[in-house]
């Protein structure tokens, strides 16, 4: 009886440190990952217009952040390969204008980075990615040239919309106001 104790005991400790392989049986997946790159603005910078595909070699990233059931796509924090692994990449060359696939994804949530030759790298996915067992998803992503800053709102266009902001809370302030002091007991 001893003998197979130990011998459960063993299987335990070789299930728990192979990870998420013989958890779930894959090591591999069948989702993936497709878009285009664009350049987002500055682009004369680099010759181009801005929202048009990139035209240099790049890379694309997707980050895996949390593990999910293929089964049933449920969040697994107990999984082993979550907090940025594994890592899956491709690359795309000029002639791909900004196309690219990542392929054999394992179910997850991800962020998805991108980078390309004079753009800075980007994280395309700020809301990320909940990729479960067997979908496809269409992710674009818009890239800046190096050097390029991100356009904001003028200081005017931000004062307009904070007036208006405050103009809102306080018609809408008035109107519960008028309302609770109508009401009479």
């Amino acid at each position: 009886m001893r003998a197979s104790s130990l011998g459960f005991i063993t299987a335990i400790f070789l299930i728990s440190i192979q990870g998420l392989s013989v958890v779930t049986g894959q090591t591999t997946g069948n989702s993936s990952i497709s878009g285009t790159i664009y350049c987002q603005t500055g682009c004369s910078a680099v010759g181009l217009s801005a929202g048009a595909p990139v035209n240099v070699a790049g890379k694309v990233q997707a980050v895996m952040i949390m593990a999910l059931d293929p089964t049933n796509c449920a969040q697994r924090p107990d999984w082993p390969w979550t907090n940025g692994q594994p890592n899956e990449q491709t690359t795309f060359d000029s002639s791909a204008q900004g196309h690219y696939t990542l392929q054999n994804l394992l179910p997850g949530i991800y962020d998805v980075y991108a980078s390309a030759d004079g753009f800075q790298l980007t994280l395309i996915t700020p809301n990320h990615i909940t990729l479960c067992s067997g979908q496809s998803i269409s992710q674009d992503g818009y890239l800046l040239p190096i050097g390029v800053t991100p356009e904001f709102p003028s200081a005017t266009t931000l004062l307009i919309v904070v007036v208006l902001a405050l103009v809102a809370v306080s018609l809408i302030t008035k109107r519960r106001t008028k309302k609770f002091s109508t009401s009479a007991f």
